[in-house]
């Protein structure tokens, strides 16, 4: 609830939140809550290493544009 708290507040550009796609998650609500917000307020998120590597790319590139 945090994390979505901050990306709320707009102090979040990226979210990176990776989970075993093969397991049982007890927290799934919270975890469908984050990609809700994320989606409301057009955060990306990267729920695995290649999403996140493209997203860091992104970032980079917006960072060095003037």
């Amino acid at each position: 609830a945090q994390i979505a708290a901050q990306v709320v507040e707009g102090n979040i550009r990226a979210v990176f939140f990776f989970v075993d796609p093969l397991g049982y998650h007890p927290h799934d609500p919270d975890i469908q809550m984050l990609l809700r917000v994320c989606n409301v307020h057009n955060v990306p998120l990267a729920s695995n290493p290649a999403t996140a590597s493209c997203i860091i790319a992104a970032l980079e590139e917006e960072d060095e544009t003037p």
